[in-house]
Parts: C-alpha cells; sequence; structure tokens
C-alpha cells in the first residue's frame, strides 16, 4: 500500500490481516516498510493448528519514515496445505491496499505449501 504522509509511522502501527488456511501455525508475516525493514507481525509455531488468520497485530514502525510503500509478507513454511489472503489494511492510516472491500470476500492470492507472497495493493506478487 502506498502511503504519502509527513513524518514517521505510528509506534502503535496496526495490522488487520485476513487469510484463510487450514494449519495458520505454519504461517510467518511480516509488515515490509518502504526502505526493505521488516517487522514480525507473526511467527511460524507448529503447535498452532487452529484454522486461519483474522487478527490485528501492532507493532513499533516508529523509525521508519511513514511515506512510501508499505507491504505484507506471507511465508508459508510447510507444503501441503493450501491458504488464501484475502486481504489486509494498515489501520494506523485508515487505509487498504485494495479501492474497496467487496461484501463477499475474493481471494487475493492463492497460496500452496512452501510458498511466500507479498502483497503490493494489487494482486499479491510470489517472492
Amino acid at each position: 500500500m502506498n502511503v504519502a504522509l509527513a513524518g514517521n509511522a505510528p509506534a502503535a502501527t496496526k495490522v488487520n490481516v485476513n487469510i484463510k488456511h487450514p494449519w495458520r501455525g505454519q504461517l510467518t508475516l511480516h509488515l515490509q516498510a518502504p526502505d526493505g525493514s521488516l517487522y514480525l507481525l507473526k511467527a511460524a509455531n507448529a503447535a498452532d493448528s487452529g484454522d486461519d488468520v483474522t487478527t490485528v497485530y501492532t507493532v513499533n514502525a516508529s523509525t521508519e519514515p511513514a511515506s512510501g510503500t508499505w507491504r505484507l509478507r506471507v511465508n508459508d513454511n510447510l507444503a501441503g496445505n493450501i491458504g488464501t489472503l484475502y486481504g489486509w489494511t494498515d489501520r494506523a492510516y485508515g487505509v487498504a491496499p485494495t479501492r474497496s472491500a467487496p461484501r463477499r470476500p475474493r481471494p487475493a492470492k492463492t497460496l500452496a505449501g512452501a510458498a511466500s507472497c507479498r502483497w503490493r495493493g494489487g494482486p499479491v506478487k510470489p517472492l
């Protein structure tokens, strides 16, 4: 998502994530700042066998300039399951990387095991 604001990002940057996946413990999520710095949102955890990631994460990104392209990086660390990234929103700026949310979520990207992707405000591109 492109942000055009003066100053630094908030100390309490909130990132709302919506991913459908049968084993969320396989997923690692990072917020990527415009300079490439990564902020861990969720680490993989083999003991977490729950479904889906529908969570708001908070990170301190206050050392980063707010302006630029922010990305969500998703890594499915284990083959065998397929997940779908429906979208994400940086709640600190009140903008989402899509123009508007559809009534029924449509998949932005299907993740097959051991895949990585990043959301750039359009279709998710494989890494």
